[in-house]
């Protein structure tokens, strides 16, 4: 903390104002570095119509690289991973979510063989959430799925009769 504080031209009480423990400053340091990655990776993400992979790849290979430059930067990671400070874990979590919706926005819940399972609506002035149930999945040993299946079926052949769709 005190070479922290020399080096960014601040008192060592300024530092602690702000960070708890060293562990605090690992992690919040990490944490930024992470914010700017995720940034840059989601710019370049919105500017192309490519698939999922290449921006997954590049998410993967920027942090690999920086990883592989600094190798002290893995032991950090553990350190402030490992940490009973409450801020670090909290900056921890933090890294965890931004992963986690960071993912889910790159992969936009497709599955590989394409089919949708999950939505998002961008811009969407209050919660959505969208879900997807298999009814098919197993109906024959599942009561739950083969209510829900045989249901699905007998609504589908109701409109079906009034709207003559399908026939």
């Amino acid at each position: 903390m005190r070479d922290v504080a020399q080096r960014s031209g601040v008192a060592l009480a300024t530092v602690y104002r702000y960070f708890r423990s060293k562990e605090h400053l690992l992690a919040a340091a990490l944490e930024d570095w992470q914010k700017r990655l995720t940034r840059r990776i989601l710019a370049a993400r919105s500017s192309t119509d490519e698939g999922p992979l290449p921006g997954i790849l590049d998410y993967l290979q920027r942090a690999q690289r920086a990883f592989h430059r600094n190798p002290n930067m893995t032991a950090l990671m553990l350190q402030a991973m490992t940490s009973a400070d409450p801020e670090a874990k909290a900056a921890i979590d933090h890294m965890n979510r931004t992963n986690v919706e960071m993912f889910n926005r790159l992969l936009e819940g497709v599955a590989e063989d394409g089919t949708i399972e999950a939505i998002r609506i961008a811009d969407a002035p209050g919660f959505a959430l969208g879900v997807q149930w298999h009814a098919e999945y197993d109906p024959q040993r599942n009561p739950i799925n083969r209510a829900l299946f045989t249901a699905f079926g007998e609504a589908l052949a109701a409109r079906r009769e009034l709207t003559g769709v399908g026939r």
